[in-house]
């Protein structure tokens, strides 16, 4: 439930986008581009460069013509006394032997903030460490272990071992291994080395082999989202899920529904416990994407799981009438704004928080109970 945040500046997404299409594998690029010419986009001849550019308005816009033209390349030949079904050209698009390039791209983007699942916004995407922490190339070849050595692409037990042997090193230069390997080391960048997610595509490899390697079909989730609900359940394919992907310009899933919650047994301020109220989704637009969405990554069952911390925000809010916040700010001097901050959490009023887990529910439950100032 967070879009993904690519560079604004024209001049900087462009650089941005040609990053991402110099970190794909181009073997096979110009068996693709025979293909594509068959498929014009806005006039012009196709490209994998194009492509693997195109936003992904423009994917959804363009789908029916691949689907189409994926039909007239089935085939179905015999393979050891076996019929198969063969496709030339989906088999041209090979997204694992990209992963590796296409994650490390992703881990050297500022401009994401990469920090929380962009489908559920309840996990955090940065869950474990394939490394230790090293400050810099130097630091890593004089203290990393021998397994850590390994990480390095280029780097066997061998060289490994030699690496440890003659250690100490002032720089990475005095290395006894090959220029590339030396390249490789002094370009990791080893602050980003432990920020692993995993990536999700949009539109589903399975049935859109040929978008696999589309940057904005790709979104970073977190293990649950994508391999634990996603995998049973797909998109509808319109125009409505434009709105849905956290990819697309004309994401707007937030501002779509928003969390409230219902109480009609009970008075606000006599609530005690989270079993006395209960967490709705309040939907504006886009009904049948919408509900979708909530069921393919089980968005009521897990939110109405953290109610604790809307419990929190309810107690607040009734331990702190308006009143009693007023009578704060003339004793302390602080402004009500915050005093609110301190009561209530900065994340409330401060857009830096906006992708801290669970942000959408703690605001939209904390301008439903009227607390002042929620952004």
């Amino acid at each position: 439930m967070l879009k993904i945040k690519y560079p604004k500046e024209p001049k900087d997404l462009l650089k941005f986008e040609e990053s991402y299409y110099l970190c794909l594998d181009k073997s096979r690029q110009q068996e693709i581009d025979k293909h594509l010419a068959n498929l014009l986009h806005n006039g012009e001849i196709l490209t994998l460069k194009i492509l693997v550019k195109l936003s992904f308005d423009e994917l959804i816009d363009i789908e029916p013509r691949f689907v189409t033209y994926c039909k007239t390349r089935d085939k179905i030949i015999t393979k050891k006394k076996k019929q198969v079904y063969v496709n030339d050209f989906l088999e041209l698009f090979n997204y694992k032997k990209n992963q590796p390039s296409i994650a490390a791209f992703f881990m050297r983007q500022n401009s994401f903030k990469l920090n929380v699942c962009h489908y559920c916004g309840i996990d955090y995407v940065n869950a474990f460490k394939d490394i230790e922490d090293y400050q810099d190339g130097k630091h890593f070849i004089n203290k990393a272990s021998i397994r850590d050595l390994q990480y390095i692409k280029g780097i066997g037990s061998v060289t490994a071992n030699s690496i440890i042997s003659n250690r100490p090193y002032s720089n990475v230069s005095e290395l006894k291994c090959s220029k590339t390997i030396k390249k490789v080391i002094n370009d990791f960048n080893f602050s980003n080395s432990h920020n692993h997610f995993t990536l999700d595509h949009v539109l589903p490899q399975k049935t859109h082999r040929f978008y696999s390697l589309c940057l904005y079909n790709l979104v970073p989730s977190c293990y649950s989202c994508n391999s634990k609900f996603k995998g049973f359940m797909s998109f509808k394919i319109n125009n409505d899920l434009k709105n849905v992907s956290p990819t697309s310009g004309s994401y707007s899933l937030n501002d779509d529904f928003r969390f409230q919650i219902y109480y009609p047994n009970i008075k606000f301020n006599d609530i005690k416990d989270v079993s006395e109220f209960v967490l709705e989704r309040k939907i504006f637009r886009n009904n049948n994407h919408l509900e979708n969405y909530f069921e393919m990554f089980k968005i009521g069952g897990r939110y109405s799981f953290q109610k604790v911390q809307i419990l929190s925000l309810i107690e607040n809010k009734i331990n702190y009438p308006p009143s009693k916040i007023r009578e704060l700010s003339k004793k302390t001097g602080l402004s009500i704004n915050e005093i609110n901050k301190r009561i209530f959490g900065k994340e409330l009023f401060n857009e830096s928080f906006s992708n801290q887990p669970m942000i959408k529910l703690k605001r939209d439950v904390a301008k439903n109970i009227k607390i002042k100032g929620v952004i």
